[in-house]
């Protein structure tokens, strides 16, 4: 196996990252012209949202050679929108390039990200760009490291100004000094007399760093005061890959200074995947098990990127971990328990590929075509499904409610967002049962609205957005007892003459709030009682109890009540849950059938509701026997019936009449 790297660009916005990349591409001869954010013309920004607004929304991936190396570089977003995918990837590259602005140094943005590479104990290099800017110090930006990082920095180059211009950097491991040329080409020469004691100072430094490595090093330090350039090189190599100094370098990556100097140490003060002997991985019971990393071991990789082109279709980029992939192979997708055949192999160049014969540990490659594939997926050999997981992203914070503004463009929304979620971890979609509205679900304003231009743009979707609305929900807060409407209409009977016949049904239901949370699962159920019945709590026979449908039309009753005081959705509370039986449902003896049963049913559910839901207000009790009113209930023919709240009776028989109580909710 060859010498294989897999490096990703950190930083927040505005810092020189995606400049830096350009730069190192350029340098590398694999892009012919030098391309800006400000033009929109860089080789790792390629989509137009991107271009639009001059900052990396999603990472990219470009695979080079150096030196002999194979070099894989990520490119991620900084904005704060997109910082859950970025701790996804710090699970794909082996090392890390930080970049900072020499004008502005340490951000507060910096340090989440920093700390996301400590989490992962990955090794890791800065790059302090914009030196060329006005206010730029390089000094104070390299204390700031160890400061507020916490972790030696170990300075490898210095920048050079005159007259105000960078005009070069000095090498203090080889203390040697590149001039700039223009276009990436520099000049070799020894450091000039004006810089050799500042040079020689912040070599001091590097020195240390690099003897504190090994024993070895730090006795020939102690006895000579001096190492070699090459034990130099040695003690940042093994510092730098086990992850215990920084190499910081300096330059400017809009005009290509300094460049040239990190990327002759890219492969040698990084980690390669033979670093990490073994990862850590689950079976398909759940079950850890240790991943060898070796080019013969049996294959297994991650799926880290989807895109989905118009012409080549679904595009999965995924990291081999282990084993190696030749074309048309068979392998397993072991989440949905599939096989696959993989095709061509390809390596990625942002939005090009080139064909590449196979793909060993440490290796970014991507396959075309594979429907299954999706992001945080792993494939890997049939004789041994594993699953390995990538750093988990957290739930959306924002929504927005989308609707098309063209009627008949819902199937091309739905597309268009099933296209969108493919290729965008952190976007998420649901429609609400209550409210009927799409939402997006994502990460931030930003995230959103990239995500509303997507569908206009690629989609040709035009979308309404408007905040989603709230489902609020009510619950009941105490139990209840023998709450009675009853129904009446003139009709004919089935099969009859159309005369005035009465129909009427009679529902009694009992509502009571356990102390179960029915979110567990924890409801258990009123008994249902068959026979003639029994003696209620009221002294009159009770002919018949039921739960649920036990009589026609109550089941659909509870379904089609009104819900709560406030007409939404009555669900179980902090104090429990709502648990409910129905007494004395009776029929007219002419036959109610579902019609009478469930209007009834639904007139108790209402008056339940309101009877428990109403807030409390002054109230007057009244130790006087119970008074009925046999037209309460009566309305018109053809309408609704209309109700009045009756008082509220509690277990020791006193009446609580609330004042300012209104009709139900429907009532004509």
């Amino acid at each position: 196996m060859g010498v294989i790297r897999s490096v990703g660009l950190i930083a927040p916005k505005g810092t020189g990252k995606t400049s830096l990349a350009e730069a190192i591409l350029f340098n590398a001869k694999v892009i012919k012209r030098l391309g800006r954010v400000e033009d929109g013309n860089t080789a790792m920004d390629f989509d137009q949202e991107e271009i639009d607004r001059g900052m990396t929304l999603m990472p990219s991936v470009f695979s080079f050679d150096l030196k002999g190396a194979k070099i894989h570089m990520i490119d991620t977003a900084g904005y704060p929108d997109f910082i859950n995918e970025t701790r996804m990837m710090t699970g794909i590259f082996d090392n890390a390039i930080f970049v900072l602005n020499g004008a502005e140094g340490v951000k507060s943005q910096s340090l989440k990200l920093w700390k996301m590479l400590n989490d992962r104990g990955m090794p890791r290099m800065i790059f302090i760009s914009s030196m060329d800017k006005e206010l730029a110090d390089y000094g104070s930006v390299l204390d700031s490291i160890s400061n507020v990082f916490g972790m030696p920095a170990a300075p490898v180059t210095m920048p050079v100004t005159k007259d105000k211009k960078l005009v070069g950097v000095v090498d203090l491991a080889k203390m040697k000094y590149y001039a700039d040329k223009g276009g990436g080409a520099v000049e070799e020469s020894d450091i000039p007399a004006e810089l050799a004691d500042e040079a020689a100072e912040y070599r001091e430094k590097l020195v240390e760093s690099a003897a504190e490595q090994s024993d070895e090093l730090m006795e020939k330090y102690l006895d000579s005061g001096e190492l070699t350039p090459d034990e130099v090189e040695k003690g940042l190599r093994g510092g730098a890959a086990a992850g215990k100094i920084c190499p910081v370098f300096a330059g400017s990556s809009t005009l290509n200074i300094g460049v040239s100097n990190l990327m002759s140490y890219l492969a040698e003060l990084t980690a390669g995947p033979e670093s990490a002997a073994n990862f850590e991985a689950k079976d398909t019971d759940g079950n850890p098990v240790t991943v060898a990393v070796s080019p013969k071991e049996q294959f297994a990789g991650i799926v880290f990127k989807t895109m989905v082109d118009q012409y080549a279709g679904k595009i999965s980029v995924f990291k081999v971990l282990t084993g190696t992939l030749k074309p048309e192979t068979q392998i397993t997708l072991p989440r949905v328990n599939r096989k696959a055949r993989v095709g061509n192999l390809f390596l990625v160049n942002g939005k090009t590929q080139t064909p590449t014969d196979k793909a060993e540990p440490g290796d970014i490659v991507c396959v075309v075509k594979v429907d299954d594939l999706l992001t945080g997926e792993t494939l890997c050999d049939p004789a041994r499904p594993i699953i390995f997981e990538l750093p988990a992203i957290p739930e959306p914070v924002i929504a927005l409610a989308v609707v098309p503004k063209e009627r008949g463009e819902e199937d091309k929304l739905s597309r268009g967002l099933g296209s969108i979620l493919e290729e965008d971890p952190l976007l998420k979609t649901r429609r609400d049962e209550q409210t009927k509205q799409l939402t997006v679900c994502g990460s931030g304003q930003i995230h959103l609205d990239s995500v509303v231009s997507r569908l206009r743009r690629r989609f040709q979707v035009n979308v309404d957005v408007a905040p989603p609305e709230i489902p609020y929900r009510e619950t009941v807060t105490k139990s209840a007892k023998y709450v009675e409407y009853t129904h009446k209409k003139q009709t004919g009977g089935a099969g009859r003459p159309r005369v005035h016949r009465p129909r009427a049904g009679c529902a009694r239901r009992r509502l009571r709030v356990c102390g179960q949370d029915f979110r567990r699962g924890d409801r258990p159920e009123f008994p249902s009682v068959g026979g003639q019945g029994r003696e209620g709590e009221d002294g009159r026979r009770n002919p018949r109890r039921v739960s649920g449908g036990g009589c026609p039309g109550v089941a659909g009753g509870r379904q089609d009540a009104p819900g709560g005081q406030q007409g939404h959705s009555v669900s179980g509370g902090r104090q429990g849950s709502v648990q409910e039986s129905g007494y004395d449902v009776q029929p007219h003896p002419a036959g109610a059938g579902d019609v009478g049963g469930n209007r009834s049913s639904r007139r108790v559910h209402g008056r339940r509701d309101r009877r428990h839901q109403q807030p409390q207000g002054p109230c007057e009790q009244h130790r006087t026997g119970r008074r009925s009113n046999h037209n309460q209930g009566a309305g018109s023919v053809g309408g609704d019936a209309q109700v009045r709240p009756r008082p509220r009776r509690d277990d020791f028989g006193a009446r609580h009449v609330h004042h300012g109580a209104g009709p139900l909710r429907g009532s004509a």
